[in-house]
């Protein structure tokens, strides 16, 4: 992990006697504190950790309908990869990666990277969520 950097080095070395990694799980009580900085912050109620990145975008999949009942659309952008899940592999826009696996989740509209017309075009009344991922 960043072994490269000696200033890094040296204070991953420092805190290891009282850090570790583990599964979300289990507590962890600077997963706690962490939480409470995040939540103070950025004015959110709560803090949701993860364990990787196609979690994470299972993750906000669910948070986007929970904000919008009855709005399931989702934009994402063609070439990107959100990992291996049914629910990441439906916003990856890679069709190698999709077609394996299809039917996918439905309502996703891929378009272009930096394609702003094709963003207004694409987002409408039952848009959910913008996934920006590259």
């Amino acid at each position: 992990m960043a072994t490269g950097i000696p200033a890094w080095s040296k204070r991953c070395a420092k805190s290891r006697p009282r850090s570790c990694t583990s599964s979300n799980l289990y507590y962890h009580p600077a997963q706690g504190l962490l939480a409470e900085r995040l939540v103070r912050a950025s004015g959110l109620m709560r803090a949701f950790f993860c364990n990787s990145g196609t979690e994470a975008n299972e993750a906000a999949l669910k948070f986007a309908r929970l904000a919008n009942p009855g709005k399931s659309g989702i934009v994402a952008l063609r070439e990107s990869f959100h990992g291996r899940t049914i629910g990441s592999l439906s916003l990856t826009g890679h069709d190698a990666y999709r077609t394996p696996f299809e039917p996918l989740v439905p309502g996703v509209t891929f378009i272009e990277p930096n394609d702003t017309g094709a963003l207004s075009a694409a987002v409408n009344d039952q848009t959910c969520a913008i996934s920006s991922s590259r």
